[in-house]
């Protein structure tokens, strides 16, 4: 499945599980994502400078989250929640096609679930979906995804209200 990905969406994905393996999660879910791309150079210097969210506030909030779930056994090999995966089928339908899933994709998914501790992070820091698609900071790797296009899409595939 990581074969679809660019380098810097295996490096969030890979970083996501180990997230959860740290702490004897059970699951990987879009909290941990969140925080694998927030760990990226990429994510923090284009969002959060643009938008003008404190980083280290960021975190906190997607750490206490992650604080909420209750560990596992210290063997146990993490697997994808439900709404983990959801956010991977989002990411994979917002790329254009043939396109490879960048870490923007990612983004765009972890918007896709509004009932995640995710969602409601990005939302409540300002960098809901309506500002990082009107900054343009959603799009595909090799050519810039027009603002109606993702419009389209989130309204669409996860009936989103913008």
């Amino acid at each position: 499945m990581l074969e679809r990905f660019t380098e810097r969406a295996r490096h969030a994905m890979v970083r996501a599980i180990e997230e959860a393996r740290s702490r004897h999660h059970a699951e990987v879910s879009p909290e941990h994502l969140l925080l694998a791309l927030l760990r990226t150079d990429a994510l923090e210097s284009r969002v959060l400078r643009h938008v003008g969210v404190s980083f280290d506030t960021l975190v906190a909030e997607v750490e206490r989250a992650l604080a909420t779930v209750p560990a596992g056994a210290t063997d146990v090999v993490p697997t994808f929640s439900p709404e983990l995966k959801r956010v991977l089928e989002s990411a994979f339908e917002g790329r254009e096609a043939g396109a490879t899933i960048g870490a923007d994709h990612l983004l765009l998914g972890l918007h896709a679930d509004e009932s995640t501790a995710a969602a409601r992070i990005l939302r409540a820091s300002g960098a809901g979906l309506d500002v990082v698609l009107r900054m343009g900071l959603l799009r595909d790797p090799r050519r810039r995804v027009g603002l109606d296009r993702m419009r389209f899409i989130a309204t669409s595939r996860w009936r989103l209200p913008l």
